[in-house]
């Protein structure tokens, strides 16, 4: 009897030992990681928070810095599929400290956070699929209208928009169409007209060109506008050229997310020689009116520009300057 109970003694004794030099690899793991972390070594984290939950598979804190290893990998690398997988690791560890702890609300806001981000990637990764497949089906016509773009043959560009390709380009897809060439320019397909300039990602940001093809089928005007965009849309000086069948009319002046404001000068020219320039001014995209007066219709007759010789005017003050084909 005295024998067994001793033997009892022995293994306590033991179990009680094994048990704290796992509490205290749990623990230096645990700190090791946490160390990595705020050091921003996401990778050496992620193999002592995985120590951990090797010793512990519940362990809430070794899962809840898992995610947030993970987490700050996918912010760093720009690869989307691999940013992808990281967030998706990341919402799987964060949802398994919220089974054991779902009053967790900085673990809830994560979690939502890395959601939002994976969403946003897989929109990515099937632009980027169909990009793929487009530049194979349409690889002459993006290589025209590159080559045309920095010769700057904006004529040739409206044509070949005009055309049945480009027609049948516009329908093969749904979103946006980014080409990055070299550095930060890249050519843009949208649904109301094609950019070309500098990108930051897939955002336009900085130098840029616009051709619109907005409402050309039926008024048969080319539309071209040249200068800085910022967050996606024109953002300071711009100059906007306008050519129908019988005139051409270049605007300069500011605009701000796409709508023309403050001072501005409109040099109109017809095929008649005749050239017509005034200095007008907008605010939020309507013109600053100089004076009114009813004209032979009885309808009111707004003048927004006069030149001493001639004058700008317009029966619609409700009308809104834009970079035509930004605005939807």
């Amino acid at each position: 009897m005295k024998k067994y109970i001793f033997v009892v003694c022995i293994m306590c004794i033991f179990l009680t030992a094994c048990s704290g030099r796992l509490e205290l690899q749990i623990r230096e793991q645990l700190d090791l990681g946490t160390q990595y972390l705020s050091e921003g070594q996401y990778e050496e984290a992620i193999v002592a928070f995985q120590k951990v939950i090797t010793l512990e598979p519940k362990q809430v804190e070794a899962h809840k810095g898992l995610g947030q290893a993970y987490q700050y990998c996918g912010e760093a690398v720009e690869d989307i599929v691999e940013k992808r997988d990281y967030f998706s690791q990341a919402a799987e560890e964060y949802e398994v400290v919220l089974e054991q702890n779902p009053e967790d609300t900085e673990v809830q806001e994560w979690l939502e956070t890395v959601l939002n981000q994976i969403e946003e990637l897989d929109q990515q990764i099937e632009a980027q699929k169909q990009e793929e497949l487009v530049r194979e089906e349409y690889a002459d016509l993006l290589a025209n209208i590159l080559d045309l773009f920095v010769s700057e043959d904006y004529e040739q560009i409206y044509e070949l928009m005009r055309g049945e390709e480009y027609a049948e380009l516009c329908k093969n897809f749904q979103g946006d169409l980014i080409f990055l060439q070299e550095g930060n320019i890249g050519l843009g397909f949208y649904v109301h007209g094609i950019y070309y300039g500098e990108y930051e990602g897939r955002i336009r940001q900085g130098e840029g060109i616009w051709m619109c093809n907005y409402g050309m089928a039926e008024e048969e005007w080319m539309y071209v506008a040249q200068g800085t965009w910022e967050q996606d849309l024109p953002n300071g000086e711009f100059t906007e050229e306008i050519q129908t069948s019988n005139s051409e009319m270049i605007t300069k002046g500011r605009v701000i997310d796409g709508v023309w404001d403050g001072p501005a000068t409109e040099e109109t020219t017809y095929t008649d020689g005749r050239k017509e320039t005034y200095q007008i001014s907008f605010t939020d995209g309507k013109f600053d009116i100089l004076r009114t007066y009813v004209g032979g219709d009885g309808d009111i007759i707004y003048v927004y520009g006069d030149n001493g010789e001639d004058e700008a005017a317009t029966s619609d003050i409700d009308y809104l300057r834009v970079i035509s084909g930004t605005e939807f």
